[in-house]
């Protein structure tokens, strides 16, 4: 009866032993298990380095990215054909210093965009833009400005006002490209502003 016992007990602490396993095994699993958990904990561990780089999305992880604004001075976004608007508030991130997104079918630029006082890149290209908004002239800390690949036929008079700007690219506005998923016959800038006489500090352009 002794031995029973002993057995049954044997027993009961191997199959609570193989519970608590079989619990810990899904508390740790594969974050491949849940796409969306992984790709916020890669974020986040971007966040920590200063910059965020993403890829192959269909709009930014603001809500994500705007508890950590203080950290982050770079953000990147390529190669994202689905990704059709900017976060209205993208202004909160006051240290960023450079932004850089192309190959989306981004159209309108949001106003708080030309609230980052401290932005000093600001790299636009292959996106489906068709006019640069005046409000581009506020961005007074801009260093370089790349405005390449975008179906836009002028320059707002505005732009005059960025004289800390060293560099200005506006190449390859010219004939046909594809852009996220759509077609352009560009027909590129065909006159430049009087004003861009103003950039005094600008010795790249191109």
């Amino acid at each position: 009866m002794i031995k029973m016992k002993k057995t049954l007990l044997l027993f009961s602490m191997l199959a609570f032993s193989n519970f608590v396993t079989a619990q810990t095994d899904s508390w740790n699993a594969d974050p491949d298990q849940n796409p969306k958990q992984k790709k916020e904990a890669e974020v986040i561990e971007m966040i920590k380095d200063g910059g965020v780089n993403l890829m192959k999305i269909d709009q930014i992880p603001f809500d994500l990215i705007s508890k950590h604004n203080e950290n982050i001075r770079v953000l990147i976004v390529t190669n994202s054909p689905d990704l059709t608007s900017i976060p209205a508030k993208i202004n909160t991130l006051k240290n960023l210093k450079k932004f850089y997104i192309s190959g989306t079918q981004v159209k309108d630029l949001p106003e708080d965009l030309f609230k980052i006082d401290g932005l000093e890149s600001f790299e636009y290209n292959m996106n489906q833009t068709e006019k640069i908004p005046s409000a581009i002239g506020n961005l007074t800390s801009l260093k370089k400005l790349n405005l390449s690949l975008l179906p836009i036929t002028t320059l707002p008079v505005e732009i005059g006002k960025l004289t800390n700007l060293e560099s200005l690219e506006i190449t390859n506005n010219k004939g046909g490209k594809h852009i996220a998923n759509k077609s352009y016959n560009l027909v590129g800038i065909k006159h430049l502003p009087k004003e861009i006489g103003n950039l005094t500090k600008l010795n790249k352009l191109y």
